[in-house]
């Protein structure tokens, strides 16, 4: 509901909840991103605007266990269980996947 107010003359097109969660410590918020991330998106749907504002969270490259060769990149084993949930509900909702690539 506070995006609808700056809709149309602020270009909107995501919302991310959360910055890096699954790297951190909290297990409290990592078990809580999809479902948070499932309400921001039924707030947005109950204002017709799931199609122009997707929602997503951003990871850090921590999230991988093998990150050279960039073709041999794979994610970390331990967090598959928050990944299978979160990677349904982009492909749900046709969000991306956002990855914090820092130098």
């Amino acid at each position: 509901a506070n995006v609808a107010c700056f809709l149309p003359r602020t270009k909107i097109s995501a919302v991310t909840v959360g910055n890096e969660v699954l790297t951190g410590n909290n297990t409290t918020l990592v078990r809580s991103l999809v479902p948070a991330m499932q309400s921001v998106h039924a707030a947005l749907a109950s204002l017709g605007l799931e199609k122009q504002v997707v929602v997503t969270t951003a990871h850090s490259l921590g999230v991988l266990e093998t990150s050279y060769p960039p073709s041999a990149g794979s994610f970390r084993r331990d967090l598959a269980p928050y990944f299978s949930q979160l990677l349904a509900f982009l492909a749900k909702t046709g969000s991306p996947f956002l990855i914090n690539a820092y130098p």
